[in-house]
C-alpha cells in the first residue's frame, strides 16, 4: 500500500490521538474551573467518555478499511487494548503536571469510552468504511 494512501487512512485517529496527549498535558491553571464539584465531575466524566469514543472509532474505521479481513476480532482486541492502554498512561503522565492528577475514575471513563467507540463504529460500519 502507497504511503500517501496509509496517512490518508491513518491522519485521523492520529490527530485525535495528540488532541488527547495535549489536553492531558495541560497544566491545572489551564483547565476551564467549573463552580460546583458535582457539575466538574460530570462534565469531566464526559469529556474523557467522548475522547476516547472518537479515539476508538476514528482507529477502527482506518484499520479496518486498510485491512478487509473475514476475522477482524484481533484487530478490535489490540485497537481496544492499545486505546485502553492510552488511557491508563495519560492519567500517569498527570501526576507529573503541574495541578492536575490521574484518577482510577478517569481511567474507567477513558475504557468506557473505548467501549462506546467500539459499539458506535460497529453500529455506523457500513456507512463508513470506504
Amino acid at each position: 500500500m502507497k504511503i500517501r494512501k496509509i496517512i490518508s487512512l491513518h491522519w485521523p485517529w492520529m490527530a485525535w490521538l495528540t488532541v488527547i496527549l495535549a489536553l492531558t498535558a495541560l497544566p491545572g491553571e489551564y483547565i476551564p474551573s467549573v463552580p460546583e464539584l458535582q457539575d466538574l465531575l460530570e462534565i469531566d466524566k464526559l469529556a474523557h467518555i467522548l475522547l476516547f469514543t472518537v479515539l476508538v472509532f476514528l482507529a477502527l474505521r482506518s484499520f479496518v478499511t486498510q485491512y478487509r479481513t473475514n476475522s477482524q476480532r484481533l484487530m478490535y482486541v489490540a485497537i481496544m487494548l492499545t486505546a485502553i492502554a492510552i488511557g491508563g498512561a495519560t492519567e500517569l503522565m498527570q501526576q507529573y503536571v503541574l495541578g492536575r492528577h490521574g484518577s482510577l475514575y478517569d481511567f474507567g471513563a477513558d475504557a468506557l469510552g473505548c467501549l462506546a467507540g467500539m459499539i458506535f463504529f460497529n453500529s455506523m460500519k457500513e456507512r463508513v468504511i470506504t
